[in-house]
């Protein structure tokens, strides 16, 4: 399903020749960490393969998954621009190829290409709408409505359209899902399996989730995605 997020292939050529001379390119096995919380920033990074888990850990020790990152998305700017450090940890949630560049690469490549920081400006504002949009999720839905919510987060980041239908693959293991929307992976899998039974989704083997009639659940669940 295809999102407004920006996408490092869609930039300009130019722009492109310049990340490719810039950026080296790092290979990270699934589940390995790319940086921590509270870490100086050394740069950042562009997906071109694989998918990158977002997180922190709450006041309980618990990690919470903030987001899931698809290819041609970016992550660790925030840093950067604003001199702190990270203020999430990174992971590889699949076997994962990145394109890691530089600091002073970032700031030659903002002030080279303005189109691409308009387009990052876009990105990040989605994302803080996003965040907005969770945060009244979790104070307002139930469990139902919350796991609803999520599968919808999902479906626009990394779903892909079949006919009425839309299929996220490469969905976070359970426990992941679970804390995204702030529930214990009981709660989580018994409202997702309450959907399944309504007909609303189909849950397949290989962290695979289909949504019946998209536009119809959306209706119904959509408020808070």
């Amino acid at each position: 399903m295809q999102s407004q997020s920006f996408r490092y292939t869609e930039l300009n050529k130019e722009a492109l020749e310049f990340l490719k001379k810039a950026g080296l390119e790092q290979v990270f096995k699934k589940n390995s960490i790319i940086f921590l919380e509270s870490e100086d920033p050394t740069g950042f990074f562009i997906i071109l393969e694989g998918y990158v888990k977002i997180s922190r850990l709450n006041r309980d020790g618990k990690e919470v998954v903030i987001a899931i990152l698809k290819p041609g998305n970016f992550f660790g700017e925030m840093s950067i621009l604003d001199g702190y450090p990270r203020s999430t940890d990174a992971a590889a949630e699949t076997d994962l190829k990145l394109l890691a560049v530089k600091e002073s690469d970032f700031h030659r490549m903002l002030a080279k290409f303005p189109n691409v920081a308009v387009e990052m400006l876009k990105e990040l504002a989605q994302r803080i709408r996003n965040s907005d949009s969770q945060i009244k999720g979790l104070s307002i839905l139930n469990a139902r409505g919350k796991v609803a919510s999520s599968l919808l987060r999902w479906a626009r980041d990394q779903g892909e359209e079949r006919g009425k239908s839309v299929v996220i693959e490469g969905t976070s293991n359970q426990s992941e899902m679970a804390s995204y929307v702030g529930l214990t992976r009981e709660t989580f899998n018994r409202n997702l399996h309450h959907l399944q039974e309504e007909g609303f989704i189909r849950v397949e083997k290989r962290n695979i989730v289909i949504i019946n009639e998209y536009e119809d659940f959306k209706k119904i669940f959509g408020p808070f995605f």
